[in-house]
C-alpha cells in the first residue's frame, strides 16, 4: 500500500511535538532548579537582614536591663522573633558600657556593638547663699585674694545676670579678715568694714530666709539648741541646714552615694579619685555625681579647665569628719562636703558650696586668686540622682569581621 503525503506529514508533526515536549520539560527542570536556588539565596538574604534587626533588639533589651539596675549581659541567648540574640556587657569607663549583641536567624549571624552612656536628667538645688554652712565660715585674704560673690552669674561665671542670694549663709557666725570680700543680693563684693573682731554682719544670712514655723518672722532662731527669741521654744524656726547632703537636695538618704556607684564615680580613697581624674584628662567631667567616702582629701584637685556641664562633688565620712583641704582648679556645680579647709591654689567655683560643718577660705600665697561665684543657672542643671539609669547610645557599628555565616 502506498503511503500518502498526509501520513508523512503526520509522522513529522508527532516527532516534532515529542521533541518539543522533551525540550520544554528540560527547560522546566532547569527553571525550577534556578528558581529554587534563587529562592534559597533570597531567603538567606532576608535571614541576614532579620539577624541584624534581632541583634539590634538585643542592644535595646540590654539597655533596658541597665536602666533597671541589672547587668546588660544576656547569656544564654534568648529567642526573639524568628531568631535569637545574646549580649556581652563590658566596662567602657565611668558611666559607660560596651554592649556587643549577636543575632542569629536561620543560620545567618550578625553582630553589632554599641557604646552606651548613663545620662541622668537634671535637678535643682535651692540655697540661700552662694556659700552655706551648718556651722561657722572663716574668710581670710592676705597676700592673695578671696572673693565670695553671691550675685547671680551665668554658667561660665563671666556675666552678672541677677541680684542673686546672700554671699554667705550659715547657722553660726562669719569671720572675715584681710582683703577677703563678700557680696550678694546685687551688692558688689567688699571688704569687711569692721575687722576688729572679724565678725561680718553684712550680706550674711544666718538662716534659710523662710518662716518655717509660720509666726510671721523668718530666721528668728538659730540652729544652736538655744531659745534665741525668748518665746519658750528652741530652734522652732530652724535657721540652719540639714546635716545630710541628700536631705539638703530633698533626696532620700544614700541617693547621692547610690547614684555615684551606678555612674562609676564612687571612691573610697584619694588615690582612686586621682587615678580616675587622670583618666578623665585631669579635669572633673560634667554631668557627674562624684562621691568621695573617706576622711581627708588633700590636696583637692579639680583640674585647670572648667567642666562644660554642672557636676556634684560629695565628700563625706562617718560622723561628718571628712575634710576637703587645699583646693585648686576650676569647677562648675555644687560641692557638698563635711568640712572645707584652705584654698591655697588658684580656685574658681561657679555654682555653690555647702558644708554640714565649717568652711575656711584663705589665700595666703602671693598672687593666689580664689573666686566662688553663685550661679542659678548652674544650680538648676545639676545631674539627677536616681537609682534607675538613663543609658543612651553614643556610638554604634556592625562587627562585620566577627560575623561569619553560620554553616
Amino acid at each position: 500500500m502506498e503511503r500518502t503525503d498526509t501520513e508523512h506529514e503526520s509522522g513529522t508533526v508527532l516527532f516534532a511535538m515529542t521533541l518539543l515536549t522533551i525540550v520544554i520539560s528540560g527547560l522546566a527542570v532547569v527553571f525550577y532548579e534556578v528558581a529554587g536556588q534563587e529562592t534559597a539565596f533570597v531567603s538567606l538574604d532576608v535571614a541576614s537582614v532579620e539577624a541584624l534587626h534581632v541583634a539590634e533588639a538585643g542592644i535595646d533589651t540590654s539597655i533596658d536591663r541597665l536602666n533597671r539596675g541589672l547587668g546588660g549581659t544576656i547569656d544564654p541567648p534568648v529567642d526573639f522573633a524568628s531568631g535569637s540574640f545574646g549580649v556581652e556587657d563590658t566596662d567602657g569607663g565611668p558611666g559607660r558600657r560596651i554592649l556587643r549583641s549577636t543575632g542569629i536567624v536561620q543560620g545567618r549571624q550578625r553582630r553589632v556593638e554599641a557604646v552606651v552612656e548613663d545620662r541622668p536628667g537634671i535637678m535643682r538645688a535651692n540655697l540661700s547663699g552662694g556659700i552655706s554652712a551648718g556651722r561657722f565660715v572663716y574668710i581670710l585674704g592676705s597676700s592673695g585674694s578671696v572673693t565670695l560673690d553671691g550675685r547671680d552669674h551665668d554658667h561660665d561665671g563671666d556675666t552678672l545676670v541677677g541680684l542673686g542670694r546672700f554671699g554667705v549663709s550659715t547657722a553660726d557666725r562669719v569671720l572675715a579678715f584681710g582683703t577677703a570680700k563678700v557680696g550678694g543680693y546685687g551688692v558688689a563684693p567688699k571688704v569687711n568694714p569692721v575687722q576688729a573682731d572679724g565678725v561680718l554682719d553684712e550680706l550674711i544670712s544666718y538662716g534659710d530666709s523662710f518662716d518655717n514655723d509660720g509666726d510671721g518672722t523668718s530666721d528668728e532662731e538659730r540652729f544652736n539648741g538655744l531659745d534665741d527669741d525668748g518665746d519658750g521654744k528652741i530652734d522652732e524656726d530652724l535657721s540652719g541646714y540639714p546635716s545630710n547632703a541628700d536631705r539638703l537636695l530633698g533626696l532620700e538618704e544614700t541617693s547621692l552615694r547610690e547614684a555615684a556607684i551606678r555612674m562609676g564615680t564612687y571612691f573610697t580613697s584619694q588615690l582612686d579619685y586621682e587615678l580616675w581624674l587622670l583618666a578623665e584628662g585631669g579635669n572633673v567631667p560634667g554631668g557627674r555625681i562624684i562621691y568621695l567616702e573617706f576622711e581627708t582629701l588633700s590636696p583637692t584637685l579639680l583640674g585647670p579647665n572648667l567642666n562644660a556641664e554642672p557636676s556634684i562633688i560629695v565628700h563625706h565620712a562617718d560622723l561628718d569628719l571628712a575634710t576637703m583641704e587645699d583646693l585648686s582648679g576650676r569647677f562648675k556645680g555644687l560641692i557638698l562636703a563635711d568640712n572645707v579647709w584652705h584654698f591655697n591654689g588658684g580656685v574658681q567655683i561657679i555654682g555653690a558650696v555647702h558644708t554640714t560643718g565649717y568652711q575656711i577660705y584663705s589665700a595666703s600665697d602671693p598672687g593666689t586668686v580664689v573666686e566662688l561665684l553663685y550661679s542659678e543657672d548652674v544650680l538648676s542643671r545639676l545631674p539627677e540622682a536616681r537609682l534607675d539609669g538613663s543609658y543612651q547610645v553614643i556610638s554604634w557599628r556592625e562587627l562585620a569581621d566577627a560575623a561569619p555565616v553560620v554553616p
